[in-house]
């Protein structure tokens, strides 16, 4: 007795002095870990609202060895009637036939295998139970982390994709911000639950010990969906009237330089990116980036070169300018003769009649004037050639090298000043616009909402901004650009349009159009190019004009995107841009 009580009396110390360790002993083989992983951060837009997000869902896997599963190991024998009632409600919670899921689970030469993929919370709630009650069948329910894009095609560039890491079955980004910001997305920390054994199976006890997850970090950008809605629906218009090879649009914010949206066509839907087709050289039609494709900007130059040769004083406000009867062979250059288009004043121009009619002589005569050292300076302010400051990779962009100043002055200025031998992108045009309509000072494109707005440089005097401001509001009032004209909105801008010389491409066209409004206090910038218009025009004004021109319109209105719900539709006109 006195060893029966002293061996209790043990028993009772160790229970008190090391209860953590006597319940691990106690339980051992009782218990187990059910891993939570975390899922991929969500992309938000300025306002909050979700572009990429990510849902629970459940994959059907068959991971079982024939010689071990419930209806194939050779000492068991099912009837199909018997297995079918086992397996019946399973398939049909699954969305699959029976006799498709009793196929694979009688294959012998399967080890394993998906059944379904995307089962929901729901679904998977239901089929473990008939799993436990007919164990060993091999079925198992995994659960996976399904990628999903509210606004479907609406911004569809910049957002991107994800595929499946074929080691883990984890997501990845594909491209676009999904793949730029990759790790930082997958930043979250997974949690797990303790399950412990009830009954031949295991549930889920609160009591036990949980280590939660954390979750990642959300990406907080500067875009706004409906304005991405909005561009995408103009520039469907675009491409159903003139059927250009792409369209792309940028839009951005004057005030504090930050781009709410940024759109192109040909696109995709990254709710299901493996529709889109791949070209002939193997490249997925759609996916690139708009917003840092090259371009000529032609005529759109000119009141980048005017305004500055203004703030320079290599021109007066009143000085005027000879057309040459609209053919001028520039003295010293063997070039060609430099022409106007069809309809510019044969008399003498000055700068705002430059502006207005789109000169090219004129707008020649003013790089002269400016200078190679100071038209290259120029172009450095504007930041046309700089990186953009964002993540993604900013392309090269065509700019005359040092010879061409030196050796061919009388020629480069003035082919300069018209917005040809020299390239730039979308975004940097529109960021030297923002400069334009905000009082002259420059500030770097922003997408992401840690971004701190900068001092910014200051490229022009804010009064020849002004001045320059209200000559394109003359431009796009002007009589012979009625279709430009839009009595509810005060707005200005300029067109362009570049003639390809160069290999196939000779004699198609780019078209392009800057607009800002309103001209008092520009709250928004827009560009809107189109490359080879194969419809009745190839004017920037026509092509790319009403564009911007119903953007800007619909943004100062305040009006929402014309489509209802959620923005998961596909283009109407996608095949018929796709295959050409």
């Amino acid at each position: 007795m006195a060893l029966l009580y002293l061996a209790t009396a043990g028993k009772l110390v160790q229970l008190q002095a090391f209860p953590a360790a006597e319940r691990l002993r106690a339980t051992a083989g009782k218990e187990r870990s059910r891993p939570i992983p975390a899922m991929r951060g969500r992309i938000l837009d300025r306002h909050g609202r979700t572009m990429a997000d990510s849902l629970p869902r459940w994959r059907l896997i068959l991971d079982l060895k024939p010689e071990e599963r419930r209806y194939t190991r050779p000492d068991r024998k099912y009837s199909l009637e018997e297995m079918g009632n086992e397996m019946g409600l399973v398939a049909e919670l699954a969305g699959i036939s029976t006799g498709g899921l009793l196929g694979k689970l009688l294959d012998t030469n399967r080890c394993y295998s998906n059944i379904v993929e995307g089962l929901s919370q729901g679904a998977a709630s239901r089929i473990q139970p008939l799993l436990n009650a007919a164990r060993g069948t091999g079925l198992h329910l995994r659960r996976m982390e399904e990628r999903v894009y509210p606004q479907g095609r609406s911004l569809a560039h910049v957002v991107g994709f994800t595929t499946e890491d074929e080691k883990d079955l984890s997501l990845i980004g594909a491209c676009g911000l999904e793949r730029m910001f990759d790790s930082e997305l997958r930043k979250g920390k997974s949690g797990s639950l303790l399950s412990r054994s009830v009954a031949r199976g295991y549930g889920v006890d609160l009591a036990l010990e949980s280590l939660p997850v954390q979750p990642a970090p959300d990406l907080r950008t500067f875009l706004d969906a409906k304005v991405g809605v909005l561009l995408r629906e103009e520039l469907e218009n675009l491409q159903r009237e003139h059927q250009p090879d792409w369209s792309c649009g940028v839009v951005i914010n004057v005030e504090d330089s930050t781009i709410l949206a940024i759109g192109a066509l040909p696109d995709f839907d990254p709710n299901t990116p493996g529709d889109v087709p791949v070209s002939e050289d193997g490249q997925l039609i759609g996916h690139g980036f708009p917003g840092m494709w090259p371009f000529e900007p032609g005529s759109t130059m000119k009141p980048l070169v005017v305004s500055r040769a203004l703030a320079e004083g290599a021109i007066s406000p009143t000085q005027k300018f000879s057309q040459e009867s609209g053919r001028w062979y520039v003295r010293g250059s063997k070039q060609p003769p430099i022409r106007n288009a069809q309809g510019v004043p044969s008399h003498s121009l000055n700068w705002r009649e430059v502006l207005l009619h789109s000169s090219n002589i004129g707008a020649g005569k003013v790089g002269l004037a400016l200078g190679a050292d100071r038209l290259k300076t120029a172009l450095l302010d504007w930041g046309l050639r700089e990186p953009s400051g964002l993540p993604w990779r900013d392309q090269n962009v065509l700019f005359p090298p040092k010879v061409e100043w030196k050796k061919r002055p009388h020629w480069t200025i003035p082919a300069v000043s018209m917005g040809h031998q020299v390239q730039t992108t979308p975004l940097r045009l529109a960021a030297a616009y923002a400069a334009l309509a905000g009082e002259g000072k420059l500030y770097s494109p922003r997408l992401f909402q840690n971004q701190e707005k900068g001092e910014g440089r200051q490229v022009l005097p804010g009064a020849i901004a002004r001045e320059v401001r209200y000559a394109l509001q003359d431009v796009v009032e002007a009589p012979h650009r009625a279709w430009l004209h839009d009595p509810e909105m005060e707005w200005g801008g300029k067109s362009g349009t570049v003639q390809k010389t160069h290999g196939d491409q000779k004699g198609q066209y780019t078209s392009l159009f800057v607009g800002f409004t309103p001209v008092e206090n520009p709250e928004w910038v827009c560009v809107v190019v189109a490359d080879n218009p194969k419809g009745k025009e190839h004017y920037g004004s026509k092509v790319a004009g009403p564009a911007v021109m119903n953007v800007l319109r619909r943004l100062s209105e305040g009006l929402a995107p014309t489509s209802s719900g959620p923005y998961l539709e596909r283009s109407p006109f996608g095949g018929m841009l796709l295959s050409e």
